[in-house]
């Protein structure tokens, strides 16, 4: 069969991100006789009609495609063209986006749903179509049989070592974003690499999360991970292609095996990394080996500094643990984004505030910060939440507005969506100015001034609309301004670079 798989354009501007798994598709389909095209619409962002002509010409039977929720208006979209155009082209849908299956599979002429990890599955659908047999003996996957909605039994679950190795002729490397991030240039041998042409790349040595916050999705239990021997093979192949700089996306501090093969293997490799975890897991002892192990940056999903928040997002942690995990990376040197997440049940802006003030006791390397407002992503207990008490009616129109991550789509907090919307954007600035006071650097530059701006503009349209609001704003503002006239406790950083 001649089939090609598409990755939506959702986020065009998100070229450092590699689709590796399609790789894997491919890799172990050809060698069944299948013929095996990727088109990753990030790089090109074809337009519906452009994609549907590309694949008629080519003569392809069928069409893989999927993402995150965020893919819904692209997926549907191309699906209907695509059914008009030519009928008999087979369509298998799989990702986040399929989490509401029951939705999906009504809303979209998708002719198989892949419920799960589709590396054996997909040859299995294929298989099963070519002869000519019954979709009920393929595990799972969900499609119409009369009318009704079919889901077969759940598929188990791939043992990572057994997918192919990462193959980085699959894809067209000059076109994706592979500058080094300037996180990584903080020594003379880290330019010298740049210099020399090393570059940057995404990758996963794990899949799967133990945890279930509120907010994320996750369609398979537990947390799996590649062998000593199979990382040592990537970071091998990697760094003979010159990709000496890192960003491992997975969750997986908590697992000590793991983090020692991954230090272990990027200094003898000279490797330079950055990667995600948990707060709770986090020791000064744990994150100064880290470091010296070529590790530059670590994330850890903060969300809020305020306690009830962190307890209806389901975090299992306290706000003085994100404190601290923050203050001990500063202290040893590593670079922590702290992504913060506003929107939830409950959030108010006493919530906001101690978030607020929890985020003033943190030393923090960059002047940066992330906020996002919840979305309720499809098969996220927000989502199920939503549903139950009434905030989403309307599930198309939800998933049509499902994008990027600063965009309001279900306001679940207790401010409007004026005001939660600008105590984001004040955040943003807030966090700016802390970091101008806690390390007595003043200058404002262009990004300062955009932050502001940012800011600015949402707080003149809640003066403007909601003079009541806008008054209980200015309250909780100035209250939380007297963070600055208190003394932070200044954290001493091992290493000042």
């Amino acid at each position: 069969m001649k089939l090609i798989l598409i990755r939506c354009a959702e986020r065009a501007n998100n070229k450092s991100n590699i689709p590796w798994h399609y790789g894997f598709y491919k890799d172990i389909l050809e060698p069944l006789g299948h013929s095996v095209d990727i088109l990753d619409n990030i790089l090109y962002n074809h337009s519906t009609s452009e994609l549907v002509d590309i694949i008629i010409k080519n003569g392809y039977e069928m069409v893989g495609i999927g993402g995150f929720g965020s893919a819904y208006r692209y997926i549907k979209e191309l699906t209907i063209e695509l059914k008009k155009a030519n009928n008999k082209i087979i369509i298998v849908v799989g990702g986040q986006i399929t989490a509401d299956y029951e939705f999906l599979i009504r809303a979209c002429p998708i002719d198989v749903i892949v419920n799960g990890e589709g590396e054996i599955t997909l040859k299995k659908v294929i298989k099963c179509i070519e002869e000519s047999g019954d979709l009920n003996s393929v595990p799972g996957i969900v499609f119409l049989q009369d009318d009704n909605i079919v889901k077969t039994g759940d598929e188990k679950l791939i043992k990572l070592d057994d997918l192919p190795a990462l193959n980085i002729n699959h894809f067209d490397l000059e076109k994706y974003d592979s500058e080094v991030p300037k996180h990584f240039l903080i020594n003379d041998r880290t330019r010298q690499l740049q210099r020399e042409g090393h570059k940057y790349i995404f990758i996963l040595t794990a899949r799967g999360c133990a945890y279930n916050c509120f907010f994320c999705f996750r369609q398979l239990k537990g947390w799996r991970r590649y062998s000593k021997d199979t990382i040592e093979r990537l970071f091998k192949y990697l760094k003979e292609n010159k990709y000496s700089f890192l960003s491992i996306f997975d969750e997986w501090l908590n697992n000590e095996d793991h983090i020692n093969n991954i230090c272990e293997l990027a200094k003898k490799y000279e490797i330079y990394w950055d990667g995600q975890g948990r707060v709770d897991e986090v020791t000064e002892e744990k994150m100064r080996y880290i470091k010296e192990s070529n590790c530059y940056r670590f994330t850890f999903g903060i969300e809020s500094f305020d306690a009830t928040m962190l307890k209806n997002m389901k975090k299992m942690v306290k706000p003085e643990q994100n404190i601290n995990a923050l203050n001990i990376c500063y202290k040893v040197g590593i670079h922590s984004l702290p992504p913060l997440i506003i929107g939830t049940p409950g959030e108010n802006r006493k919530t906001i505030y101690n978030t607020r003030a929890g985020l003033w006791r943190c030393y923090l390397i960059p002047d940066r910060i992330a906020v996002a407002i919840l979305n309720p992503y499809p098969g996220t207990a927000a989502y199920k939440y939503g549903l139950e008490k009434g905030y989403i009616t309307d599930k198309e129109a939800l998933h049509l507005e499902l994008g990027r991550k600063n965009k309001l789509t279900i306001n679940f907090s207790q401010l409007s969506n004026l005001e939660l919307i600008t105590w984001q954007h004040w955040l943003y600035f807030e966090a700016a100015i802390n970091f101008r006071i806690k390390h007595k650097r003043l200058a404002i530059n262009k990004k300062f001034y955009w932050k502001f701006c940012d800011f600015f503009r949402p707080y003149r349209a809640l003066l403007k609309n909601e003079p009541l609001h806008f008054i209980l704003f200015n309250l909780y503002l100035f209250l939380g301004i007297f963070f600055w006239f208190k003394p932070c406790k200044k954290i001493e950083q091992d290493d000042p670079k």
